[in-house]
């Protein structure tokens, strides 16, 4: 379920990995095409492990596209990209209630790829990190609980600007909480630390030497 490619999209690069579980997992993660403005971008964790979790994941799949003839919700019926709070607040309102009791952090968010002009909200999720082209780091501190939670959701959009050579990070607990083999966590400080010293590298490089 991860984008089929790394190509730029609207000249937006994008470098990626993921981990699965064994037994099933909700992690997901994509970048998309809007129209010839606007791209779009989303990571999200479905709470728990195994059919339930991935099941969830595989229906967000689907509603997280731009084509509403096949469920998507990211555009309006004028083929502009719907605002992120919009599309937070129709994923809750379709969540809550279910059952099987389902919910999900997420950061859901558009670059207009013409100006750098990007919105960003997030449900629960882990804040989204800005690094600026001194290298120095910033979370993007935009509030809301996760996503079936609650009958509404009250969340804080984030409107800044990226500009050529910024760097816009994502990630799930599943990276910050991974232990060594003397059981200690990555940990959000050695993360942003690992962050300010790869600063110079080319993004494909950095991910790799993340992941490793």
């Amino acid at each position: 379920l991860l984008p089929s490619n790394n190509k730029p999209i609207n000249g937006i690069s994008a470098e990626w990995f993921l981990h699965p579980c064994s037994l099933g997992a909700g992690d997901l993660f994509h970048i998309i095409r809007i129209n010839d403005e606007y791209m779009g971008f989303y990571i999200l964790d479905v709470m728990g492990h195994g059919i339930p979790a991935t099941i969830t994941s595989l229906m967000l799949h689907r509603i997280l596209t731009p084509d509403p003839d096949k469920g998507g919700i990211l555009k309006d019926t004028a083929e502009n990209p719907r605002p992120p709070v919009e599309v937070l607040s129709e994923l809750n309102r379709h969540f809550y209630g279910q059952q099987p009791f389902q919910f999900f952090t997420i950061i859901y968010g558009i670059i207009n790829t013409t100006n750098g002009v990007t919105r960003c909200v997030r449900a629960g999720h882990n804040y989204p990190v800005l690094q600026n082209n001194k290298g120095n780091l910033s979370e993007i501190l935009c509030e809301g609980a996760a996503v079936g939670l609650y009958p509404e959701i009250n969340l804080t959009q984030k409107t800044f600007e990226l500009e050529k050579r910024n760097r816009l990070f994502f990630f799930s607990d599943g990276l910050i909480e991974c232990q060594d083999t003397e059981n200690n966590e990555f940990s959000t400080q050695r993360l942003y630390s690992f962050l300010i010293q790869t600063r110079d590298k080319p993004i494909k490089q950095l991910t790799h030497n993340l992941e490793a």
